[in-house]
Formats: C-alpha cells, sequence, structure tokens
C-alpha cells in the first residue's frame, strides 16, 4: 500500500446505490476498512458532475492527493479542485 490507511478515503463516482458491493470488494482487496464516499442520488452520472461531486467531497475531506486509473477524469477532477496531487493508479 503506497498510502497511509489512517489518512486514506475511498470516494468513488459509483452510485450509493452500489455501496455494498464496493465495500465488499474494497475488503476483498484489504481496503475495507477505510471509509467510503460514494455519489448520492442526486449527483447525475455525467463525467463533469462526478468530476465535481469528487472535487467537492475531496476539498470536504481535506484530502491532499488522490489517485484515478482515468487520465480524462483526473484532469476533470483538478480543474474543480486544483489543490490535491493528482496520480494515475497503475491498474
Amino acid at each position: 500500500m503506497f498510502f497511509s490507511a489512517e489518512r486514506a478515503v475511498v470516494i468513488t463516482g459509483r452510485p450509493a446505490s452500489d455501496r455494498e458491493r464496493t465495500q465488499a470488494w474494497l475488503t476483498r482487496w484489504g481496503h475495507g476498512v477505510l471509509p467510503l464516499e460514494c455519489r448520492p442520488a442526486d449527483c447525475p452520472h455525467t463525467p463533469d458532475a462526478v468530476a465535481r461531486y469528487t472535487a467537492e467531497t475531496t476539498t470536504r475531506w481535506g484530502c491532499t492527493h488522490f489517485v484515478k486509473r482515468a487520465p480524462e477524469q483526473a484532469l476533470r477532477i483538478a480543474a474543480h479542485a486544483p489543490h490535491p496531487v493528482g496520480s494515475m493508479w497503475p491498474a
């Protein structure tokens, strides 16, 4: 793990209705103890809306870094919240 679990949170664009499935996946991969933030039902599932939600949630949690697998989404998040440092997930 390249981050401190004590200072980490999973912020996902997955809808809140997928929380249980997402939590199970995180647990299976050893990250089940991390706090989980899912996209609320009132947030549209569009790239910009999800990026804005992620940026706002990142700011609310006081995150200094974020990790994304999709470069376009990382750029959108950075446009809404330029303060955290973005990294690419090598999956």
